[in-house]
């Protein structure tokens, strides 16, 4: 947790009890919707960093296979209801995407794990965000910031290039709590007076991962108007 003069922050993936469960009856995955945002699939007990692994892989997934609605999402407030609402409407079951661990994982999709990884392949494929800038141009139309996407702002213009490293790194991994790590001072200093702020790594991961998307798809600066030269005087 982060408050101002007290700083703390949790490198730890969201605990979750991790038990030995029997396959399931048939042993084919079954898809459950939970909500207009969560999608769950259920199999044998999983490691937690292996969970967090394969979502972040299938929202990746899911963003190059349907890049008009991630960047759609991409485009409303981080955390809102709406935002949940239509990322849970990109999920679809495509085996693609789902991949080989499907029939042995249990795996909790909610909207900020989705937002998150749909954020990175954009900032990991840059050229997709200028063909998505050309194709969809309202996507790149934003609400004004609310108080965490102001946060995570504040961290991207503090250290650009960690956070860029971070984001790069394997979700899960040594390198990615050292890149975590070094970003202590820059969120530090991104908390506002009086505000307090959760944080484990997973969750930053996601929210700074929004927020460099929006720094890297923020349409460009038009250019100054030079005022013309005044004629010298004879």
């Amino acid at each position: 947790m982060f408050a101002k003069g007290l700083l703390y922050l949790a490198l730890f993936a969201s605990a979750a009890p991790q038990t030995t469960a029997k396959p399931p009856t048939p042993p084919k995955p079954e898809l459950q919707r939970g909500g207009p945002d969560s999608l769950m699939i259920h199999g044998s007990a999983a490691n937690v960093d292996e969970a967090r692994r394969y979502a972040d892989d299938f929202a990746r997934c899911t963003a190059s296979h349907n890049r008009k609605q991630a960047a759609a999402v991409l485009a409303l407030s981080y955390g809102s209801a709406a935002q949940a609402t239509a990322a849970g409407q990109v999920l679809k079951p495509d085996e693609s995407c789902f991949g080989p661990m499907i029939s042995s994982m249990q795996v909790g999709f909610d909207a900020p794990s989705l937002v998150g990884g749909m954020a990175e392949f954009f900032v990991l494929h840059p050229q997709a965000i200028e063909e998505q800038r050309r194709r969809t141009p309202g996507s790149f139309t934003w609400p004004a910031q609310n108080a965490i996407e102001a946060f995570g702002d504040c961290v991207v213009a503090q250290s650009d290039g960690q956070v860029r490293a971070f984001i790069a790194s394997r979700v899960a991994s040594d390198e990615e709590t050292a890149a975590a790590q070094a970003l202590a001072p820059a969120l530090g200093q991104c908390v506002t007076e009086g505000q307090t702020i959760a944080l484990n790594v997973g969750s930053i991961r996601e929210l700074l991962a929004f927020s460099l998307y929006r720094h890297m798809a923020a349409p460009p600066a038009p250019p100054a108007v030079v005022a013309p030269a005044t004629a010298a005087a004879h």
